[in-house]
């Protein structure tokens, strides 16, 4: 039999069958959201301090690969040479580029944490205990709140923005595909 003052989640009867208790489900439902809150505000903070390093990496790959042409220039190197060595450095850039762009590290990284905060606390407003009689419902309502800040639901969130934004696009001419 499960101990209800350790576990309140899984209030017992004497036949050991879990009922309905609202109110301890709805602090479950506070505690992860706390928990969530916590993980999502830490993944943000991770990757803007992560993109800042990249950017300054990119930056400074820049310089050098300007630096290094125009010696190799001055040198009187050959066109060949200085052409690849152009290449290697334009290549480097291009390679932040594309790992920003695959890993949702957008110059509007601010703007997206505001957006998943913002359905977050849509999601939080909506559930009341009486959402909540049991343990599951909790749970399923924690894996809805938690979903905008996984990779796929932040895209989501982008996608569903720009889709917006796409039809809500005014125009002087009708289109009917």
């Amino acid at each position: 039999m499960v101990d209800d003052e350790k576990f309140p989640f899984f209030k017992t009867t004497s036949l050991n069958a879990v009922v309905e208790n609202p109110e301890a489900n709805f602090k479950f439902w506070k505690e992860g959201q706390a928990y969530s809150k916590s993980l999502c505000s830490d993944f943000f903070r991770r990757i803007s301090l992560a993109k800042a390093h990249r950017e300054h990496a990119k930056k400074q790959t820049n310089i050098i690969g300007g630096l290094v042409t125009a010696g190799m220039g001055f040198a009187s190197s050959s066109a060949e040479a200085v052409g690849a060595t152009g290449m290697a450095f334009s290549g480097a850039g291009s390679g932040f580029d594309a790992y920003d762009s695959t890993y949702l590290v957008t110059p509007d990284l601010g703007l997206l944490e505001a957006l998943v905060k913002a359905v977050q606390s849509k999601k939080s407003s909506e559930v009341t205990p009486a959402h909540l009689m049991h343990l599951s419902d909790a749970i399923n309502h924690l894996n809805d709140f938690v979903y905008p800040c996984t990779f796929t639901g932040m895209q989501a969130l982008l996608d569903n923005s720009l889709n917006k934004k796409i039809s809500d696009f005014p125009t002087h001419a009708p289109f009917n595909p």
